[in-house]
């Protein structure tokens, strides 16, 4: 056709895992077209030429090695409040809630940042109310006795102290068994597991074996969540052996969350649980995450989450992200070791990192730092017109242009008279 444009919308593109591979590392190498095209044509498979696509308008997690698909240009997901944002900021002119802080100036922010920082050595701080919200005492613990021993020293002046000190030093997790970028592998990548599907003794010694059995075809959620198994293992037996003066905890805490569960899932989660393997959890408000040093996301169907990164970047502590092949719209702004600690897509780093960031506590904070405020420049009228601009001024508008309308069919309507009944931003 003269013109001819493409709207994806969902996880991540819909295409043929055979047409267009994906490499398996972020910098993974990709095959030339005409490779491609041989492989498939002697495979007797579908056969393409990414370079021959047309512009492709992605409301949905995109790639960051721009070969993967050469005419894909990625816009906020079509879903989870992010396109809607734009919407607000166009047809509102104002900041959605979805990315305001949760405050007394706007109520309905969803955006928990919490306090970053407690006064101590005053008369008002020396009560449990000015401490940070925390779901476990951990936080409230480690203050008061910093107080207590802060009392007991004559002209002292009171002190903000940074609440950085007194997180909890624990890589946390929650979130759903789903799927990740399943044209990565072509659908190798294991989740929705059932205690059947592990090889082994229906033991909780023969339930972690089998998930090391499995390790290379576990999806990253599934190796987070048996580290955090065999932690738990191993903790119990040092508990056992030193009694209970044995103080310590495992250095990742990643479950399942039991939101949105339904019946079927609920049974496979408690025959899990029978066999001791606990790996599942509640779901977790920001409120309770707030206590924890280390936070992490892992990639689902389109290769990123929609809201983890935004959500735990505000918090005090820091995000060790999981960088895959994909990307969302704001992520082009964010820099490794300046606003979050990058895990490889294996995450077979993710320990070393939270090792380096447990030696490397100012270099740490200050990355925490720099996430909180970006997420704050987020929620400003100066970020959304940059963006707005960045994306359907300059990306979508050059698509736009090159459409050249003819005469219109009786009950017609043009394509831009359309856009703004739909109230496209």
């Amino acid at each position: 056709p003269d013109f001819s444009v493409v709207l994806s919308a969902g996880d991540s593109p819909k295409v043929d895992c055979e047409c267009v591979p994906l490499p398996h590392s972020r910098e993974g190498k990709l095959p030339l077209p005409e490779e491609l095209i041989t492989e498939n044509i002697s495979k007797g498979l579908k056969v393409c030429n990414r370079y021959d696509f047309s512009p492709i308008w992605n409301f949905a997690s995109g790639y960051v090695n721009p070969e993967i698909i050469p005419t894909l240009i990625t816009f906020p997901p079509w879903g989870y409040h992010h396109f809607e944002c734009f919407q607000t900021y166009r047809f509102g002119y104002r900041v959605c809630n979805e990315f305001l802080e949760s405050s007394t100036r706007h109520p309905f922010g969803k955006l928990y940042f919490g306090n970053h920082e407690v006064e101590i050595g005053s008369e008002e701080s020396s009560d449990e109310s000015q401490l940070p919200l925390d779901h476990d005492g951990f936080i409230e613990h480690s203050v008061s006795r910093h107080l207590q021993n802060y009392k007991g020293k004559s002209g002292t002046s009171p002190k903000a102290i940074p609440v950085w000190d007194y997180l909890k030093p624990q890589v946390m997790w929650r979130g759903s068994d789903f799927c990740f970028l399943h044209c990565v592998r072509k659908g190798n990548y294991r989740y929705n597991l059932k205690p059947e599907d592990i090889p082994g003794e229906n033991t909780a010694d023969g339930l972690m074996n089998g998930l090391r059995e499995m390790w290379d075809a576990l999806s990253p959620r599934w190796k987070a969540v048996t580290w955090s198994l065999e932690e738990e293992v191993q903790l119990a037996e040092l508990k056992q052996a030193y009694g209970r003066e044995f103080e310590s905890f495992p250095w990742i805490d990643a479950k399942f969350t039991d939101k949105h569960r339904g019946p079927d899932e609920t049974d496979n989660w408690h025959h899990f649980q029978e066999l001791g393997g606990n790996v599942v959890s509640e779901h977790m408000r920001w409120e309770e995450a707030f206590v924890y040093k280390y936070h992490t996301d892992f990639g689902g169907g389109g290769g990123t989450t929609w809201l983890g990164v935004e959500s735990k970047l505000a918090l005090p502590g820091v995000l060790l992200h999981h960088e895959t092949q994909a990307y969302d719209w704001f992520h082009e702004d964010l820099i490794p070791y300046v606003h979050y600690i990058p895990v490889s897509v294996d995450l077979e780093d993710l320990r070393h990192k939270f090792e380096w960031a447990e030696t490397h506590q100012k270099e740490a904070k200050a990355i925490s730092d720099a996430g909180t405020a970006f997420m704050r420049y987020m929620g400003t009228m100066e970020y959304w017109e940059r963006m707005y601009d960045r994306l359907f001024l300059r990306r979508m508008g050059p698509t736009i242009n090159a459409y050249n309308q003819g005469g219109l069919m009786p009950g017609e309507e043009s394509f831009l008279a359309l856009a703004e009944k739909m109230k496209f931003p």
